[in-house]
This record gives C-alpha cells, structure tokens and sequence, in this order.
C-alpha cells in the first residue's frame, strides 16, 4: 500500500506469542488490494484502491491488519500474523476474523484465485525478443554445423537475430576454435553475435557480487563451470541460468551445440514422454 501521509507503524511483540495455526491445504488464500492512504482525522484514514479507484473509510487499526496481509496466506495465517505483531489484538482473534471478513465481503483481500482470473483477462502483449542463445561445450564441429544451419535460416528469412554463444568448455583450442566460428558466423550473416567464455563469466560474477553481496557466494556455483564439484561435467543448467539472466526478462532461444535447423519433433515423442512420466510413490 502506497502512503500518501508516509506513515509508518511500529509494532512491539507480544508478550506471548501467538500460536501457529494448522494449515489448511485447500483454504483459499488472500492478499491486500494495493492502494493510496491518507488521513481523514485522528482515528480514520480513507483508502483508494489502485486497481479501481474506490474508496473505504476504516481505521488505523483495521489499516495495520491490512499492512500484515501483503502476502496471499489463508484467513487463519493472517489472524495469527496480526495478533502477534498487533499487541492490542493479540488477544482478540473473533474480532480479527470478523474484520476480515469484512475485507473480503469489500473486495479489499482479494482471493488467489480472483487475482489470476484478472491476470487472465488482461491483455498481455508479446515480450521483445532478446537473443538466441547458443550452449556449446568442446565440440567445434557440432557447433560449426549449427551455425551452418543457422546460416541458412538468416539466408532465408532475414530474421537477423541476435546470437550469443554461452561457451562452457575446458580445452583452450576448442575455445580458440569455437570463437572462431561465432566470427565468422557473425560476418557471413551481418548478425549481432556475442561470446561468453570462461572470463567474461568470471567478469559478470564478479560485478553481480558487488552489486548483490549477499548472493556473492551463490553466484559462481549457478553460473561459472569451476566453482562446481562436478566441474568434469557440462552442467547445461549453468548455460540456462546464464542465458535467463543476460535475457532480463524477454523472450530468448535455447540451442544446444548439437541442435540443426529446422528443428524437428519425432511423432512418437509424446508417447514416450508419457512412457517416461516420474510419479511420487506413495
């Protein structure tokens, strides 16, 4: 909720803790409407729904319940949370569930399910395409075969996509070798290219470390080949990290090295991957 008045509220815990409710799997689960809030006297605030511009008269005490209602928890989650950060509530839980009801009857706790239908209903427009992004690992001659084939389709199409080639391998000359290719690529086709080798991750984890410190121990394990314990390996889930980080959020390609265009799906896939479908045991 957006403050016009900035108000703040301190809350001082209890001196006995509220106890942890049982929770309910199949209870729909609610969160505060966003809105603007400003003072109507001493006890009241006027509160405007971003959403739809509505405004509800209540008190700063029914405004506090909301404040601890941001996140979609069931209504039982919710009073437990209110009465042990709201110590004028804590011992007053029929009052707390009839306040909230009341939220939920003024569409002001709107349920999980609500919230996706109106997700649903909105237009969505199509995310700008960011890059095709290449996995390759020591195999020059499955790349250049690639690229071959991604050659053609520039050819064809005039699609000039950017490319960026996610470079996890060991061996220097393959490296070298690999560069090489991209290079070329990049001059045959006219297209953007990128190459992201073994420094340029070691750069990038480097400056999302200053700029995150509290992840810095994390990052080279999700996204440089060195820092795993299983290092030997290729580990594509790091070319897939890597590739949805340098894509903020857009659309993006996912080639391994040993993919051609045009892409083909075999008939029997499906069945198989029904065939090949993990269930829990129970």
């Amino acid at each position: 909720m957006e403050n016009t008045l900035n108000y703040q509220f301190n809350y001082k815990a209890p001196v006995v803790a509220a106890t942890a409710p049982r929770v309910d799997p199949d209870a729909p689960a609610f969160a505060s409407e966003d809105g603007l809030v400003a003072s109507l006297s001493a006890h009241e605030v006027i509160f405007l729904t971003k959403r739809t511009g509505e405004p509800h008269v209540m008190t700063f005490q029914v405004l506090q319940a909301m404040d601890q209602c941001r996140e979609f928890r069931s209504l039982d989650e919710h009073i437990a949370r209110i009465q042990s950060t709201i110590p004028a509530l804590a011992s007053k839980r029929d009052d707390v569930r009839r306040v909230l009801d009341s939220l939920v009857q003024r569409q002001l706790l709107v349920s999980d399910v609500q919230f996706i239908e109106r997700v649903r209903a909105q237009p969505r427009a199509l995310a700008k395409f960011r890059a095709a992004f290449i996995r390759a690992c020591d195999s020059p001659s499955e790349l250049q075969h690639l690229l071959i084939s991604l050659t053609d389709y520039e050819r064809r199409f005039r699609a000039n996509r950017h490319y960026v080639v996610l470079d996890d391998s060991t061996l220097p000359a393959h490296v070298n070798e690999q560069r090489d290719l991209l290079r070329e690529f990049a001059r045959t086709t006219g297209c953007k290219a990128t190459y992201v080798g073994r420094s340029e991750r070691a750069k990038l984890v480097e400056k999302l470390g200053k700029a995150l410190p509290q992840a810095a121990g994390v990052l080279p394990r999700l996204l440089a080949r060195e820092a795993s314990a299983q290092a030997a390996l290729f580990g594509g889930g790091r070319g897939k990290n890597l590739a949805l980080l340098l894509g903020a959020g857009a659309r993006i390609a996912m080639f391994d090295d040993d993919m051609r265009l045009p892409l083909k799906r075999a008939a029997l896939l499906p069945a198989i991957n029904r065939f090949c479908e993990v269930r829990p045991r129970g």
